[in-house]
């Protein structure tokens, strides 16, 4: 088992953001009980922060009286150790934007039936947020802020779940004037920091619906700066003009959800539900969970088969090995746990352009992660290899657009952070990374934290490998003054006693160090480190 957390077990770190971290973790008790969750836990840097902690409460406490079967499920809110956490539903499959990224990889395009089923499912939880009573039998109106790809989660077995309330507000809540979320999904009133209500919600959620059925990003630029300019220009290509086989009764539904005019809009999340099963019905599509079910499963290919094996070694590893057997080591272990795999993110997405062919890339800070070379050692053509593969699927990255609301503490809304549970990724080295990606409020954040582990595989009765990743990726990998390659990398097999003098830099942050070695005891391990911006 990894590291005890109350009455969890946190088995892998997967995404530190600018308030919390996240896990996925087990919960066990007696009789053989488990369950597969995911642990956000305040950051030690902003216990005892008001700001801080109002907004991580003020999340569960939204999340969790928001019971809807497409929203996602809070299990349990508390505090451990002076942090506070939430326990959330896991999900076993991936994001709207993984899916989008990895069709457009494959050359293919998100079936109609899919997208409109995801859609209305969103537009049904976001109608329940909005209409729903609460204890006072007043409606809830909560505007969720955040509606994009990246925090709409798609389950294996069809099921389709609303994220991310981190940044929600209830409407007689907010002031006017403020600004959260994303400018490539921002509704116009938003971005003009006017009220707003749960229409602002149905626009993003009509961007949304244009990048699935078009297959093309809307209002994304090369930088935040472009993309705002997209976005309040709110120029929308007809989608009949793009792809000559789009429904018109599609686009009439599309461009209602895009008024700029809230009250030309759907006015209420069930009105954009019932006019996407009418297009449905118009088209004779099953636009149910089983279409979904059977899209991921061809996408994901063999991966699927990969991931549950990846999950019994997990839940294996987590259970005692006799009852009343305890977890070793303690909460304040958790943000050094092992792990057993290498994981990262794949921070793609669908091409900015009406073709499904790969656009270049934006500038190099927000560009994803060159591919690890497949030697331990790199050279200039390998680096230069890497980088252009690089730039050719990093279409889809989401840099932080927008500027976060005043209110809110800096970190709390400041970008992208890696979705829950991708499966597959772009063949970054010699072996393929099997991710965990968790959408949940707030970007990946430039802090000094890092973690140590290990990765399922072996190398060999005498030999060990260490793999490094960084946030963000892309960062020049040195042992001592030797250039190993780029982050994501894993050295070559290596004799156990060996010692690596480790130096990641990227230009604009600040280096880091460390030394460590292979052994018998840890022959593979796993670095990741979150890089600290320079001043």
């Amino acid at each position: 088992m990894k590291a005890s957390f109350g009455r969890y077990v946190l088995l892998k770190k997967i995404a530190v953001g600018g308030m919390a971290e996240i896990f996925l973790a087990r919960r066990l008790s007696f009789a053989g009980f488990a369950k597969f969750v995911v642990i956000k836990r305040l950051l030690p840097e902003h216990r005892g922060r008001k700001a801080y902690e109002q907004l991580f409460l003020a999340e569960a406490r939204i999340t969790a009286a928001l019971n809807h079967p497409n929203i996602i499920n809070v299990h349990d809110l508390g505090a451990l150790d002076d942090a506070y956490f939430i326990a959330m539903e896991y999900v076993h499959g991936m994001s709207t934007a993984e899916m989008m990224a990895l069709a457009a990889k494959k050359g293919l395009k998100v079936p109609l039936a899919v997208a409109l089923y995801a859609t209305r499912c969103v537009a049904a939880a976001l109608h329940f947020g909005d209409a729903s009573p609460d204890l006072e039998g007043e409606p809830f109106r909560v505007i969720h802020h955040d509606v994009s790809p990246h925090n709409i989660q798609l389950g294996l077995d069809g099921r389709v779940k609303l994220l991310d309330y981190g940044v929600a507000t209830r409407m007689h809540l907010d002031a006017p004037g403020g600004r959260r979320g994303k400018y490539a999904y921002m509704a116009p009133e938003a971005i003009a920091r006017g009220k707003v209500d749960p229409r602002a919600d149905l626009f993003s959620l009509g961007v949304c619906l244009y990048e699935l059925t078009v297959g093309r990003r809307l209002f994304k630029g090369a930088n935040p700066k472009e993309t705002k300019a997209k976005a309040v220009a709110g120029k929308v290509p007809r989608p009949t003009q793009i792809r000559p086989d789009y429904p018109p009764a599609l686009e009439a539904v599309l461009f209602k959800s895009l008024a700029r005019d809230p009250d030309a809009r759907y006015q209420s999340g069930h009105a954009l539900a019932e006019a996407l099963d009418d297009v449905a019905r118009e088209l004779g599509l099953n636009a149910g969970p089983k279409a979904l079910s059977e899209f991921l499963t061809e996408l994901l290919g063999d991966a699927v088969e990969k991931r549950r094996v990846e999950l019994q070694e997990l839940a294996r590893a987590s259970t005692p090995r006799k009852p009343g057997d305890a977890a070793p080591g303690s909460a304040t272990e958790a943000v050094h746990i092992e792990r057993e795999e290498h994981t990262g993110s794949l921070d793609e997405s669908i091409p900015a352009e009406p073709s499904l062919a790969l656009p270049s890339a934006p500038p190099p800070d927000e560009s994803t992660p060159p591919p690890a070379v497949s030697s331990g050692h790199a050279n200039a053509d390998d680096l230069a290899r890497a980088q252009a593969q690089a730039e050719a699927i990093s279409a889809f990255a989401e840099p932080s657009d927008g500027p976060s609301m005043a209110e809110l503490p800096p970190g709390a809304n400041d970008g992208e952070e890696a979705d829950w549970d991708a499966l597959v990724s772009a063949p970054l080295s010699n072996w393929r990374r099997l991710t965990l990606l968790v959408a949940l409020l707030g970007a990946v954040a430039a802090a000094g934290a890092f973690f140590v582990g290990q990765h399922l595989g072996s190398a060999g009765p005498s030999t060990g490998t260490v793999t490094v990743e960084s946030e963000p990726s892309g960062a020049r990998v040195f042992d001592g003054s030797k250039l190993l390659g780029m982050t994501p990398f894993e050295t070559e097999p290596s004799a156990f006693g060996t010692v690596y003098r480790l130096r990641v830099e990227k230009p604009g942050f600040e280096a880091w160090t460390s030394t460590l070695s292979v052994t018998p005891r840890r022959p593979h391990r796993s670095v990741s480190v979150i890089l600290k911006k320079s001043r």
